[in-house]
């Protein structure tokens, strides 16, 4: 374990402590590579890949209720709704299975607003 403290000073103890206990993990010299693809990338790290670096800080936040995740985008990054809605829908399914927008004000006496479908199924009706 000292070994791999010393060999991964940015790592935690404690995590290389459970890699070490769990999965017989030993240190070595040798390189292994890694091939990382797109399921592998957390969104965070594909919305500021994929979006202009003018939008930065990309979007993050959603409200999820039942299997609809709801966005709440700036003006700016409407022109890249769908692509937003989509990178969502990717990386949060299978518990989403519908992004929306808000494209309206709150308003009424159930205080609703509208909402545009960005990516997914047109499915409202959800389990709570």
């Amino acid at each position: 374990l000292t070994r791999l403290i010393h060999q991964f000073p940015s790592i935690p103890p404690t995590a290389l402590q459970l890699l070490h206990s769990n999965y017989q993990i030993q240190p070595t010299n040798a390189l292994h590579p890694i091939h990382l693809t797109y399921h592998n990338q957390p969104l965070s790290r594909l919305l500021s890949t994929l979006l202009p670096p003018h939008l930065h800080p990309p979007p993050s936040s959603y409200e999820q209720i039942g299997h609809i995740a709801h966005l709440n985008l700036r003006a700016p990054h409407l022109p890249y709704k769908h692509l937003l809605g989509r990178l969502f829908l990717d990386k949060l399914s299978p518990s989403i299975r519908t992004v929306v927008n808000k494209s309206g004000e709150v308003g009424g006496p159930y205080r609703t607003y509208p909402v545009e479908v960005l990516a997914g199924e047109e499915d409202y009706a959800v389990n709570v």
